[in-house]
């Protein structure tokens, strides 16, 4: 079920029961009440369907946090979404979430996770492309279920949190450019999918650190990027030989292409909907 807030508050007043069988609800925060989302929220009742809701999708939120114990009203997600929106914050509350499995917040202006983000034991996705983090909280170590992690388009995060080799169950990996510091060997070797994206220009450069194109970096996209593309030294971990691990699929003449991970609103996590 979709509703922008004034929608929702409108067919509230004009029905007394809200089916119960709601699993999925999205919050499209666009049109006359842009700017005051976050007391709108704040106001809201606790709707006797909120703990059913297992996927919960947020649009258009255009305040710099929600309500701090806005996460407490939905006990039973599995699947959040917030995207395109302005928060800057993230609740402590969402440590409460402990059925969680998927959690995209790409899009927004986020500088920080609470250290509650640990708690959060079955999570397996996690997107955070698109940000302003300046840092990972050491307590993300403890999401040993965490199969898929975007750090992608965040400028201002440079270094990875100590032990992140203990995400035993990590697969992919995407990661900018522009973070320094050395991704742990044991990691690398054992990921899937490890993506650098360089966001600065029209191609993301993942080639520049096989050793086979090391000296051209991407056969020479550009002559700044080509530089830069072929310097191991930011990622001494990655081995010279075997390249950056990329996800590829055939086309028709059987030549691969590269699949990218995340473009806008067409997310790389897989919304699954009950």
């Amino acid at each position: 079920m979709r509703f922008t807030i004034d929608q929702f508050l409108d067919y509230t007043e004009r029905h007394e029961d809200i089916p119960i069988e709601i699993r999925a609800f999205v919050f499209d925060f666009s049109g006359e009440n842009r700017g005051s989302e976050g007391r709108m929220l704040q106001e809201m009742e606790e709707y006797d369907f909120f703990p059913q809701i297992e996927s919960l999708d947020i649009i258009n939120y255009h305040g710099n946090e929600l309500p701090e114990d806005f996460f407490q009203k939905f006990p039973n997600l599995k699947y959040l979404f917030i995207n395109h929106s302005t928060i800057q914050t993230v609740p402590t509350s969402i440590g409460e979430l402990v059925y969680l499995e998927t959690l995209d917040l790409g899009s927004n202006r986020i500088t920080h996770l609470p250290d509650t983000i640990g708690q959060l034991h079955e999570l397996e996705n996690m997107s955070l492309n698109n940000n302003r983090l300046r840092a990972l909280p050491e307590s993300i170590i403890n999401l040993q279920n965490l199969m898929e992690l975007f750090l992608d388009e965040n400028p201002n995060l440079r270094a990875l949190p100590n032990g992140i080799e203990r995400l035993e169950s990590l697969q992919t990996l995407v990661i900018d450019r522009r973070l320094e510091g050395r991704v742990p060997d044991e990691l690398v070797n054992r990921l899937r999918v490890f993506e650098v994206e360089n966001n600065n220009n029209g191609n993301n450069g993942n080639n520049g650190n096989n050793g086979n194109n090391g000296n051209n970096g991407n056969n020479g996209n550009n002559g700044n990027n080509g530089n830069n593309n072929g310097n191991n030294d930011l990622y001494p971990a990655i081995p010279q030989t075997g390249g950056v691990k990329k996800k590829a699929k055939k086309t028709k003449k059987g030549k691969k292409t590269k699949k990218r991970p995340h473009q806008k609103r067409k997310k790389t996590l897989r919304r699954k909907r009950t």
